[in-house]
C-alpha cells in the first residue's frame, strides 16, 4: 500500500566551502557538525546531494525514491518526468564567491555541462553587500580574456549594492559573482556546473590556487549581456483580508513570490505543480490532515497531489516565500 503523500520537510545538506561563514548557524539555530557553512542544500534531487525526509511516515525516504514511487502526483501533472527540476539552497558569502558562468539550455546542448539560471532573495546584508552581474557594457571575448590576465576583470561588469528583500536574477550565461556580506536563498535548474573565471588571486584549503575554467567560460558567456539583474517586485495584490502576495519574479524554469500573512491563508490545490514554502519570518503552522509547525528559515514542499491548506503565523505577522516551477 502506498504511503498518502503530505507536507514534506528534508534534512539540509550542508557544505563548507572556504567562503562561507556562520549566517546559517545562527539565524536559524541550526546544529551543524562545522565551524562555517557557505550552502545549505534545502531541497535537491542530485548524486552529490539528495534530499531525505526528515519527518512523517516517510522520513528516511529520498526525494528521487519519492519521485520514483509518486511521479507526478508529488511533481505535478506538467512537470517532467525524472528528477526534482530544481535545487534550493541558503548560501552564506562571509567572503566573496569567485566570478563564474553557468550554461544556458542551448549552450548546454552545444558544448557541455548541464543548464543553470538561478535566482537570489536577499535574506540579509551587511551595510556594503553587494553583487557583480552582467557587463557594464557589452565586450568581446578578446578584452574578456585581457582583463581576466591583468587581474581587472570586476571593473567591466555591474556591481550591485544589495539590501534584505532584493532579487536578483542569473540566467544561464550571465557573469556573476556574489560578493562577501550576503546570506541569500538561492533558486536555481537542478544543475552544479560552474566555470570559474576568476577569484580574487585566493588559494584553496591545500594551499594552492584554485582552479579556473575560463576556456570552457567563454563558450557560454553572453558577451552582449549588459541587462539589469535586480528585479523589480510586483506591488503587493489583497488575496484576502489576511493575506497580500508580492510577485518577486516569474521565469519559464520557476516563479517566486512572497505571501505577508497577518492570519490564516488557504493555500488551494494544483495538481500541476508542487509548491516550496520558506518561511522567512515568523513561526508558521502549516495545517492540512495535521498541523506542521514551521520556524523562520524552515523549508516544506508541498506535493502536487496534496490538496487544500492552510497557513497562518502563530502570533502576529508572518512571511513566507513560494516556490513553484
Amino acid at each position: 500500500m502506498i504511503t498518502a503523500l503530505y507536507p514534506l520537510t528534508f534534512r539540509p545538506i550542508y557544505k563548507d566551502y572556504l567562503w562561507g561563514g556562520n549566517r546559517i548557524i545562527e539565524k536559524y539555530h541550526r546544529e551543524i557538525p562545522m565551524e562555517s557553512c557557505a550552502e545549505s542544500w534545502e531541497i535537491t534531487d542530485r548524486a552529490d546531494g539528495e534530499s531525505v525526509v526528515a519527518q512523517g511516515p516517510l522520513e528516511g525516504r529520498t526525494l528521487h525514491e519519492l519521485i520514483e514511487e509518486y511521479g507526478s502526483a508529488l511533481l505535478g501533472e506538467a512537470a517532467p518526468a525524472g528528477n526534482f527540476p530544481l535545487l534550493i539552497k541558503l548560501i552564506d558569502a562571509k567572503e566573496s564567491l569567485s566570478i563564474q558562468v553557468h550554461p544556458n539550455n542551448d549552450s548546454a546542448r552545444e558544448v557541455g555541462g548541464e543548464a543553470k539560471t538561478e535566482a537570489w532573495y536577499i535574506l540579509d546584508a551587511d551595510p556594503e553587500a553587494s553583487v557583480y552581474a552582467g557587463f557594464r557594457e557589452p565586450v568581446t571575448p578578446e578584452v574578456f580574456s585581457q582583463s581576466v590576465r591583468e587581474g581587472k576583470l570586476p571593473d567591466l561588469l555591474q556591481h550591485i549594492p544589495v539590501k534584505k528583500g532584493d532579487v536578483i536574477f542569473i540566467p544561464g550565461g550571465r557573469i556573476h559573482a556574489i560578493a562577501c556580506g550576503c546570506l541569500l536563498l538561492e533558486v536555481q535548474q537542478n544543475s552544479n556546473t560552474t566555470f570559474r573565471v576568476f577569484d580574487w588571486n585566493r588559494v584553496g584549503k591545500d594551499g594552492l590556487p584554485r582552479e579556473l575554467h575560463l576556456e570552457q567560460a567563454l563558450r557560454h558567456i553572453h558577451w552582449q549581456d549588459a541587462a539589469l539583474a535586480l528585479q523589480s517586485p510586483t506591488l503587493p495584490q489583497q488575496l484576502s483580508d489576511t493575506c497580500f502576495c508580492t510577485t518577486l519574479l516569474q521565469t519559464d524554469y520557476f516563479n517566486l513570490n512572497r505571501l505577508e500573512l497577518t492570519g490564516s491563508q488557504r493555500l488551494p490545490a494544483d495538481a500541476s505543480r508542487f509548491r516550496v514554502l520558506f518561511v522567512e519570518k515568523g513561526t508558521m503552522a502549516l495545517q492540512h490532515e495535521h498541523t506542521l509547525i514551521l520556524q523562520p528559515g524552515d523549508f516544506c514542499l508541498l506535493p502536487a497531489a496534496l490538496g487544500d491548506c492552510a497557513l497562518a503565523p502563530l502570533t502576529g505577522t508572518g512571511t513566507c516565500l513560494t516556490i513553484t516551477p
